[in-house]
């Protein structure tokens, strides 16, 4: 529905300037109340609220029912970028450069 808002919009929307496949960030509704979104661990969760202070990196984190790990984010945003580029929504260079980092990002996580 988002992508078709957009789309819908695009002659009012000059530029689409970031993008992000969902941040567990210390101190959001998801950091602080992870069972109620079904987010689980890959690790001890009080050992990874302590070594990582500011965000909990992707490939330590998914929910359940559904299951969603950085995978499945990354091929939804992937879905997204498509519909914009093919109906010509204008991407910016800086959210075209974290969509970039987060293929890097996710590509290394696979291969590791």
């Amino acid at each position: 529905e988002a992508i078709k808002n957009i789309i819908k919009c695009k002659d009012n929307i000059s530029l689409v300037e970031s993008f992000n496949t969902l941040l567990l960030v210390c101190g959001s509704e998801y950091h602080r109340n992870p069972e109620k979104y079904k987010i689980r661990f890959r690790e001890n969760k009080e050992e990874i609220y302590r070594k990582y202070v500011n965000y909990i990196p992707a490939e330590l984190w998914y929910s359940e029912d559904p299951y969603i790990d950085q995978q499945v984010r990354m091929q939804r945003l992937e879905r997204i970028l498509s519909a914009l580029y093919k109906n010509g929504v204008n991407i910016g260079g800086f959210a075209t450069r974290v969509v970039e980092n987060l293929r890097t990002e996710c590509s290394h996580s696979i291969t590791v």
